[in-house]
């Protein structure tokens, strides 16, 4: 079963998260990521939802492998992503999930998965023009 963790991203900031993955908690095993061929977290805006709010990846950028033997790595979301996010009212709750392709696409592991709360920028809100 994956693990749950839940953020809280403000939107049209930059926001990261250092990440250890780990192959056995108990005994503080991290997972050795140099078998693996691309990680990817995905958010939506419902669990089950075919549509993509953003997609982070080590392909596409977003997830950087900060020591693969140690299971490390970096999730990031720059301004422009979380900017691109329609936020209807002061804030969204999307639901993610970040797996792990192997080599030659031969497994795929869920690793972790949750929800992010987008809060809503405010300085660049152009709704608030009228005032």
């Amino acid at each position: 079963m994956a693990q749950e963790l839940n953020f809280q991203v403000d939107q049209g900031a930059d926001w990261s998260y250092d990440l250890t993955l780990w192959l056995d908690c108990a005994h503080k095993q991290p997972l050795n990521l140099s078998t693996m061929d691309y990680a990817e977290l995905t958010a939506r805006l419902h669990k089950g939802s075919e549509d993509a709010l953003f997609t982070l990846s080590t392909r596409g950028g977003g997830i950087k492998v900060l020591d693969p033997v140690a299971g490390k790595i970096r999730l990031h979301i720059d301004d422009k992503v979380s900017s691109a996010v329609d936020i209807r009212g002061t804030c969204l709750r999307c639901w993610y999930d970040l797996e792990l392709h192997t080599k030659r696409g031969a497994q795929v592991y869920r690793l972790c998965e949750g929800f992010i709360l987008l809060d809503k920028e405010i300085t660049r809100d152009d709704s608030l023009d009228t005032l």
